[in-house]
């Protein structure tokens, strides 16, 4: 998919990447990259960097601050992404639409609402 006019950038989410030594879960950033066209359809690659690195020791499980590796991934990817000039669709999925875009006000929203019914 040709993606002239279109932003390309990473961004992140939160992941539970596992239970501390008192039992509560470790909550860190994994990192993405997106393509958003100008009605804000958005397109997510398929591969997540982890912004958490676990190392597994004697005394339990350490969890290493990981984010400047995955941001570092993440810029060379968008990078390479801008200089190709295209995407091949069978790496990525359709994300939301931007929030508060055309795309999301024509059916983003109308797909929120039915996830929150099913939720709720």
């Amino acid at each position: 998919m040709n993606i002239a006019g279109m932003q390309v950038y990473f961004a992140s989410d939160l992941k539970d990447y596992g239970r501390t030594e008192d039992g509560t879960p470790f909550i860190g950033y994994t990192y993405f990259v997106e393509v958003e066209d100008v009605r804000g359809n958005r397109w997510r690659h398929n591969h997540y960097f982890d912004g958490v690195r676990k190392e597994l020791h004697e005394e339990g499980t350490a969890y290493l601050d990981n984010r400047p590796w995955a941001e570092a991934q993440c810029n060379r990817l968008v990078e390479a992404i801008k200089r190709a000039g295209e995407i091949k669709l069978h790496r990525w999925h359709e994300a939301s639409p931007a929030y508060g875009s055309d795309a999301y006000v024509d059916y983003g929203q109308a797909a929120d609402l039915a996830r929150e019914r099913m939720e709720g």
